[in-house]
């Protein structure tokens, strides 16, 4: 069942080489928009306000703050000011007596009528002034004594981002995994470490990836916390984990449409609307869609998927909010073993990049739903009670070729099918979060406790023959994709549950200094069978301390450093003998953070040092399962990221890493009746040493004669990495550069965008990653184009 494992941790790759016309004809189309847009003649726009976070139409992760329009010349400024929205459910609410004030203030102010002026929005920084993942409260990032960074909206809108794993590329240390050339299945490490995702401070679970990839139509920002993190989010891997932080209604109409077209036959649409359900506007509503179809770089791929997102917020009243999110998404995909290739030597095969050894049948198809429910209820003006509940339910189907085994020119594959994947998670948590003073001493305490429960059942069998095929000269269509006889499919299930407690306080000491302290208690159980066959529970209960300290002498600098111990991943296999440890880890790390050219630019460095312990490794001393769980591994290294302005209208964000991850205590079997050291002293697969990315864009403001233009660039770069835990593959080094033009002007009362992205300018040949072994290496993608127009009307 190992291989069934690796099967879904690598899920697709890209999809079907068509018409590279279709490069010129998006082309012409931006060329033809500009040419329209110069005919329209120039438009006033919003004097660029580099220091805000967020413009009014998109901004959720604090309370929403309306920029008041500057008119265009000849129409009179209305008197009253903008109307401040109620803040959604989330962080960096402002507390009941603030928003008294906000409200006996809007009293106070006479209403005159004026007619609406539709203007340009005011663009976002890149530099995030606070996030939520590291503490589970909005805290300021300079007073947070952990690493956290925020991929903003409007890098991903600037980046033009599809995937999730495309925000990863503007964090240091952050790596998608095999999958990501497919585009089915977010798999990723951070640090060195395999990594989760999570959505508004909930797990996302995924059984073996059967979701496919995270839907970005509805996401308002990324946050990436690095090091251990079970202490508030249970059970982990210690590297770190993303949070994506979806949007969320606003009491300022909002309603946008967006077309993108690109190379490869790629179409998606996209839609955004968001307002008052009512007059008192205590019921407001959000509605994000999607709809994709695309072909791929790669022969016989192609995808499909149709989301939609609806979200209802009701402000009971100034103290109580609750919110309720629904999500659907259907959806098509190529799987990614299909896609790989294998290596010749001690290095990727020499194939076409659109090359394709598997067929056209190796899709997953299904549906996700995901139901949410938040509410928060401010006690009083220094306590916040907060509730929320998610539940996730899959279900899928898919068909799939695995490549095992490589004798040049012959590459050996077998058939995998999985039938009726059934994947429910349900989640709650219960949060207290309270501000009081001792003394000299400011605190902000959080309580909690969580409860999660996971089921998984599916029926697998694999193929009893193996199908090759010549690399060099592929001929496809002769494998029975019903070549699986039914009567031999496994029956599969798994459930997971755990609760845990946790308590953490933050404290404001004297001259600049802040302690960030907490324990958690988790406990946890496991249980994977099979039928026929049969499988071991596991039932792990375990304490975890975090420690931290920052000082922030000057409003500008900070240093901090951290301990944490990490709760991980199960110990179980569907053997017939108990586990009974969990896998944990230790992380140490110091830091330092720092705002540049008046704070509009932030940058940051940390040293880390990560031990993980218990990893099962072959024992042949210890039968019948013949493995112990004294295996080690280390992760040492140093990252560097920045974010912001470096003048007005000129926004960067970049990261460097050098990450040494390494199997530090390990064993084999040499198949001769003796033990080798296996992989020890060898570095990870897929981990390159050095990696880093720059990306910046330049906004022309009224001041000159292109106004409403953005241009953009930026380069990706990694250094080589082993394929395979051996070291004896190596997957060569690369960058790539890519470039970005937007513009924008008014239609009527209707803001218009036209943007092309080119990614991969320089058409490089390279390979994106490679981590599971000589017959799963990925290449990247060719040169592409991505043109988009967009409407918005608020």
């Amino acid at each position: 069942m190992n291989l069934s494992s690796t099967t879904h941790a690598c899920s697709q790759q890209y999809s079907t080489l068509i018409m590279s016309r279709s490069r010129s004809a998006i082309l012409g189309s931006v060329i033809l928009t500009m040419a329209l847009t110069a005919c329209i003649g120039p438009v006033k726009l919003v004097p660029t306000q580099q220091s805000q976070e967020a413009p009014p139409p998109t901004e959720i992760a604090a309370a929403p703050k309306s920029v008041e329009p500057v008119p265009p010349e000849g129409v009179p400024a209305p008197s009253a000011p903008p109307p401040v929205p109620l803040p959604p459910i989330g962080m960096g609410q402002p507390t009941a007596p603030q928003r008294d004030e906000e409200i006996r203030g809007k009293e106070e102010i006479p209403v005159v009528e004026a007619k609406p002026v539709i203007v340009a929005a005011a663009r976002e920084s890149y530099k995030v002034q606070n996030a939520f993942a590291a503490t589970r409260m909005d805290m300021p990032i300079m007073q947070t004594p952990v690493t956290i960074q925020v991929v903003p909206q409007q890098v991903l809108r600037d980046q033009q981002v599809i995937r999730i794993d495309q925000a990863y590329n503007n964090v240091s240390g952050v790596y998608a995994g095999d999958n990501v050339s497919s585009g089915h299945n977010d798999t990723f490490t951070v640090r060195g470490f395999s990594s989760e995702e999570f959505v508004d401070g909930v797990r996302n679970f995924q059984a073996f990836g059967a979701g496919g990839p995270r839907e970005m139509a509805n996401i308002e920002k990324v946050e990436i916390l690095k090091g251990a993190a079970s202490i508030l989010y249970g059970r982990t891997e210690p590297g770190g984990l993303v949070n994506v932080v979806t949007k969320k209604p606003l009491e300022t109409p909002y309603y946008s449409m967006q077309q993108q077209v690109g190379s490869f036959s790629f179409y998606r649409t996209t839609t955004d609307a968001t307002g008052p359900l009512n007059a008192s506007k205590t019921l407001l509503y959000r509605f994000n869609m999607a709809y994709e179809k695309a072909d791929s770089f790669r022969e016989l791929v192609n995808n499909e998927h149709l989301f939609f997102a609806p979200t209802v917020q009701w402000n009971a009243s100034d103290r109580t909010q609750a919110l309720f999110q629904f999500e659907y998404k259907r959806f098509r995909d190529p799987l990614s073993p299909g896609l790989a290739i294998p290596a010749v030597g001690d290095r990727p095969a020499n194939l076409p990049r659109e090359r394709n050894l598997g067929e056209s049948f190796v899709k997953i198809q299904g549906e996700q739903y995901r139901i949410v429910e938040s509410v928060k209820h401010d006690v009083n003006s220094q306590w916040t009670l907060r509730h929320r509940f998610s539940a996730d339910i899959v279900y899928a189907n898919d068909h799939n070729l695995i490549p095992v085994n490589f004798t040049s020119p012959s590459l050996d594959r077998l058939l995998f099918k999985e039938d009726g994947i059934d994947s429910r998670a349900y989640f709650g948590n219960l949060e207290l979060t309270g501000k009081f003073d001792t003394g000299m001493l400011g605190h902000t305490v959080l309580l909690g406790g969580d409860y999660q429960n996971l089921l998984l059942r599916e029926r697998y069998a694999f193929s009893s023959t193996l199908f090759p095929i010549d690399i060099f000269n592929p001929v496809h269509g002769l494998v029975d994709q019903n070549a699986v006889d039914p009567a031999t499919l496994t029956k599969l299930t798994r459930t997971e549950s755990w609760y845990g407690l946790y308590l953490q306080d933050l404290v404001k000491l004297p001259y600049g200094f802040f302690l960030l302290a907490g324990a958690r208690y988790d406990n946890a159980k496991l249980d994977i069978a099979t039928d026929p066959g049969g499988g071991t529970p596991t039932h792990n209960g375990r304490v975890n301390p975090r420690v931290a300290l920052l000082w922030q002498p000057r409003a500008e600098l900070s240093l901090y450093a951290n301990y944490t111990e990490n709760f991980g991943a199960p110990n179980s296999s569907f053997g017939t003998v108990p586990v009974n440890k969990p896998q944990v880890a230790k992380q140490k790390e110091i830091g330092v953070k720092t705002e540049l050219f008046d704070g509009r630019l932030r940058g940051s460095v940390a040293l880390f040092e990560i031990t993980k312990n218990n990893l099962a490794i072959f024992d042949p001393t210890n039968p019948p399962s013949l493995t112990s769980l004294i295996g080690e591994a280390r992760s040492r290294g140093v990252e560097l990221d920045l974010a912001g302005e470096i003048l007005p209208g000129w926004s960067v964000i970049g990261n460097y890493a050098y990450i040494d991850v390494r199997t530090t205590k390990d064993q084999a079997d040499d198949f001769a009746g003796g033990v080798t050291t296996g992989a020890q002293g060898k570095r990870f697969p897929g981990i390159p040493l050095h990696g880093g990315s720059l990306w910046t864009t330049y906004r022309f403001d009224e001041r000159t004669m292109v106004q409403g233009l953005t241009v953009g660039a930026g380069m990706l770069a990694r250094s080589s990495h082993p394929a395979d835990a051996d070291n004896t593959i190596t997957v060569p080094g690369y960058a790539i550069a890519n470039l970005m033009s937007s513009y924008q002007w008014r239609w009527g009362g209707t803001q218009m965008t036209a943007q092309l992205n080119v990614q991969n300018l320089f058409d490089t040949d390279y390979f994106q990653t490679g981590s599971f072994g000589s017959t799963f290496i990925f290449p990247g993608a060719p040169r592409t184009f991505v043109g988009m127009i967009k409407m918005e009307l608020w």
